[in-house]
């Protein structure tokens, strides 16, 4: 954005220099390069507020990153893991497969609504 910032600057010198807002096509002219002047502005504007952004983005991230990764040291002393042994934790993993012993399979003529279509089997 300085290149540009300064191209408008030289076109500004280059028209006031040359004394061309005395017509009207040089008064367009210039209105063109103070338009030009305000857009480069207003993005540059708009470039320091998204960095501003991107920064308070990134101290938010680093403290999410902190908490959820922090280091506990639980499983720093395995090397690897064949060290690592799951029943020195309380965690059972098989729990929620007990559940699924419950689950009874109907034969193909059972005609209940949990398993199959009653509707689409009669037509």
């Amino acid at each position: 954005m300085n290149s540009i910032t300064k191209k408008i600057a030289y076109l500004q010198g280059l028209a006031d220099g040359q004394g061309i807002g005395e017509t009207k096509e040089g008064q367009l002219l210039i209105e063109v390069i103070h338009l030009m002047s305000d857009v480069v502005e207003d993005l540059q504007n708009q470039i320091d507020d998204l960095e501003e952004y991107v920064d308070i983005l990134e101290e938010d991230l680093s403290e999410l990153e902190e908490y959820v990764y922090d280091d506990d040291g639980d499983f720093d002393d395995f090397e690897d893991f064949e060290d690592f042994d799951l029943d020195d934790y309380d965690m059972d993993l098989y729990d929620d497969l007990d559940d699924y012993d419950e689950f009874e399979a109907c034969d193909e003529d059972c005609n209940c609504d949990d398993c199959c279509d009653s509707d689409l089997d009669e037509e």
